[in-house]
Order: C-alpha cells, then structure tokens, then sequence
C-alpha cells in the first residue's frame, strides 16, 4: 500500500492531488478525509453512535434465555469439561 499525506481546501467539491504524488497512484484509491475543523460538519453527517454495547446489540436480545444466562456459563463449563 502507498499512501500519502497533504493539507487541502475543497474548492467545488474537488480536492487537486499534489503532481508529485500522482505518479504513484493506480486507479483504485482509497479516501479518508480528516476534517481540521469538526465544529463545520453538518449533523448528518456524523455517524449516531450508541454509547453503550447493551444499546448496540439489545435488538438480538431473546427475553426467552435471558433467565437462562446467569447459569449459561457453568453449564456449558461442565459439557465441555465431563469426564465420562
């Protein structure tokens, strides 16, 4: 991978690659923009993140093993570990 690093404005949308960095470039190019001011993002543009991972993955949830889980993990520890 080569990747490079410079500071540009935007100017009708497009942002002009330095020339010497074109001849390094293929086709395929991978984009990352950082912004140097954040406060000027509009809100839609920001990704909503839940702030916790109950919140993330609360739509899997299945109420009916919930009362399951609190002895979920001894359980599974002796199948795996029976001696027969």
């Amino acid at each position: 991978m080569y990747a490079v690093e410079f500071r540009a404005k935007i100017a009708d949308g497009k942002i002009d690659v330095p020339n010497e960095y074109l001849q390094g470039l293929s086709a395929d190019v991978k984009i990352i923009i950082l912004c140097e001011n954040p406060a000027t993002i509009p809100e839609k543009v920001i990704p909503h993140r839940s702030k916790s991972i109950k919140g993330i993955i609360s739509q899997y949830a299945n109420p009916e093993l919930i009362p399951l889980e609190k002895e979920a993990w001894g359980e599974a520890a002796k199948e795996k570990h029976a001696v027969n």
